[in-house]
């Protein structure tokens, strides 16, 4: 899994790993964040990847 703040980043890993053949897909964003005194958000996007091995991800 590959994770930035970068949506545009995201979308071109995900196109890069399915142009390799490999079965990506770019996950929906999620609010994720703690509390301190107000509320504090952050959108990761996520790049998920599935039956690949560890030679063919780094490639």
């Amino acid at each position: 899994m590959y994770r930035t703040r970068n949506y545009s980043e995201a979308e071109s890993v995900a196109a890069l790993l399915l142009q390799a053949g490999i079965n990506a897909r770019l996950n929906s964003p999620k609010p994720i964040g703690h509390m301190v005194e107000s509320p504090v958000l952050d959108i990761l996007h996520g790049v998920f990847a599935a039956d690949c091995t560890e030679a063919e991800m780094t490639q």
